[in-house]
């Protein structure tokens, strides 16, 4: 089934949405270096639409947020590099270019958790 969405719609519920471009004007100067770094590291899917949403606020306190930092987002990307793929093969795809940005490992964990939404352009 194909799922519509209009231009102005947004993946917030509530949290604040950050914009797909240009970037600027955060109230919090991380949101701002967070969606410039996921904006460049998911440049080769080449996205037709970027939408991050940072949902942190909604889990403040919450444990794995205060033992490795990083942000809760929610992403919404629509790419034709995504056609023809399933939902498992489009996230694995989104991870492999995000995988050392949510390791707690690597010391430099942005992203506590990662929220999906991937399309084809014919599915929106």
């Amino acid at each position: 089934m194909k799922r519509s969405r209009s231009a102005g719609d947004g993946v917030d519920d509530g949290a604040r949405t950050v914009p797909a471009a240009p970037v600027s004007g955060f109230a919090d100067e991380s949101d701002a270096d967070v969606a410039s770094l996921l904006r460049r590291r998911l440049s080769p899917l080449r996205p037709l639409r970027c939408e991050l949403a940072d949902e942190s606020a909604r889990h403040r306190g919450h444990r794995g947020q205060l033992e490795t930092g990083g942000g809760h987002y929610r992403l919404l990307l629509v790419a034709e590099a995504f056609s023809g793929k399933s939902r498992l093969e489009r996230h694995r795809l989104v991870h492999s270019l995000l995988a050392d940005l949510m390791c707690p490992t690597a010391g430099n964990m942005a992203i506590h958790a990662l929220a999906l939404q991937t399309f084809a352009p014919e599915e929106v």
